[in-house]
């Protein structure tokens, strides 16, 4: 579900998918989530209008998970073009769903999609940066294996993996301070 606010780089990601259509006249875009502001969603009208892409971008409103994982099922690829995450849930969401995202180059997004088999990370925060990964991927999208991609997120985001990690690198920052060394003797 993608929060529509200018936060999340809505007005970025309308310009991506113009310059990416522009090559790929078959690219559709779909939105799904609640809306900005009424003055944002009245800006990114005009945007859509104004880039000619009024009738390749649908805008949806809120969904439940069911119909979030339908939507992802039928889609090509996930773009999302927020670099203010740290994480980006979503964005292994979607890969786990066999999905290939495409994200700018920060962060936690960076790191979920480093691996090319899962998507590209944009060489750049820009429009033309983040059209470039999208026809990368549009390109390549028939390399993608869903089950593949789905294992990968497992391996490194499933809730118990993420504990045996947290565990881990608190058991280490503990042993390396002169109270948590104390403790570890203690215990040996």
């Amino acid at each position: 579900m993608l929060f529509r606010s200018a936060s999340k780089r809505i007005e970025v990601l309308l310009r991506a998918f113009a310059l990416a259509r522009e090559r790929r006249r078959s690219l559709r875009l779909r939105m799904i989530g609640p809306a900005g502001t009424p003055e944002e969603e009245a800006e990114w009208a005009r945007l859509v209008e104004s880039l000619g892409i009024r009738a390749a971008v649908k805008v949806e409103g809120p969904a439940d998970r069911a119909a979030v994982a339908a939507a992802m099922r039928r889609a090509g690829l996930f773009v999302h073009p927020n670099t203010n995450e740290t994480f980006g849930i979503v964005v292994a969401e979607a890969i786990a769903s066999g999905l290939p995202a495409v994200v700018p180059p920060f962060g936690g997004l960076r790191e979920i999609v480093a691996d090319p088999s899962l998507g590209r990370v944009a060489p750049d925060e820009s429009p033309e940066g983040l059209a470039t990964a999208i026809l990368a991927v549009r390109k390549e999208r028939g390399s993608f294996d869903p089950a593949a991609m789905r294992e990968r997120m497992i391996e490194a985001y499933a809730a118990e993996r993420i504990a045996t990690r947290t565990g881990r690198i608190y058991d280490e920052l503990v042993a390396g301070t002169p109270r948590g060394r104390q403790i570890g003797r203690a215990h040996v």
